[in-house]
């Protein structure tokens, strides 16, 4: 309790030493922030927005402390009230999703992802976000044409190839899936999970001798960088 009080002091005084726009106190959240003192930097935004309520640059960090402290009702809150100015429409709209998938409302989450991929199709984050939550509902449909597009930039990019063959298996396109499960394990050996999809994805279509094969294989390649015992 003191110092709660003793930090309620210093903020006091801060206030009363520098103008609300003051960098010094920009740089102090700032610094809290990446410290995760999550209490204080809550506490300097809720004093500094009381004669302040239009700072959409307070709101914002209050909407990160908010969130570092779990509070993603409030977080959500106070992102809504930053995201009135421009320059923090787009980070306000990326952390609300955050905070809209903790809360385990993964559709709303989805619609603001889609909405700033309406602002700026360039938006490469979003997409990956959009097809991730896509195939967590499972529209895997969706998804596929998302990862598709990802692709066309970057077609060994492992997570992406990992993604769109899982969608292709569930879109019991088996073929299909095996190719790109394929070039997301050539790219990333480290993901033991792949080896098992891929040979799923051989036995839906009953092709056991290709799936008995690739199994083969990749228990030879892990047997020789040493990961595993004969």
């Amino acid at each position: 309790m003191n110092s709660l009080k003793g930090l309620t002091i210093v903020i006091n005084l801060l206030l009363l030493s520098l103008p609300l726009t003051s960098q010094g106190i920009i740089d102090s959240i700032q610094l809290y922030l990446q410290k995760r003192e999550y209490v204080k930097v809550e506490e300097i935004c809720r004093e500094l927005t009381r004669d302040n309520e239009g700072n959409p640059e307070i709101w914002f960090y209050h909407g990160m402390a908010l969130q570092g402290m779990q509070d993603y009702p409030g977080a959500l809150e106070s992102y809504l009230e930053a995201s009135g100015e421009e320059l923090f429409s787009v980070p306000s709209n990326y952390r609300m999703a955050e905070c809209y998938e903790s809360l385990g409302a993964a559709g709303q989450a989805l619609e603001l992802y889609k909405g700033l991929i309406e602002r700026d199709s360039s938006d490469i984050y979003s997409k990956q976000q959009k097809g991730r939550l896509l195939m967590s509902l499972h529209y895997y449909e969706e998804a596929e044409s998302v990862y598709r597009e990802l692709l066309r930039k970057s077609p060994e990019n492992y997570i992406f190839n990992k993604n769109i063959g899982i969608c292709y298996y569930n879109l019991k396109q088996e073929t299909r899936a095996v190719r790109y499960l394929v070039t997301a394990w050539l790219n990333n050996k480290r993901d033991l999970s792949l080896p098992v999809s891929i040979a799923n994805a051989y036995a839906k279509p009953k092709m056991p001798d290709n799936a008995l094969a690739w199994l083969k294989d990749i228990r030879e390649d892990l047997f020789f960088r040493g990961e595993l015992e004969k």
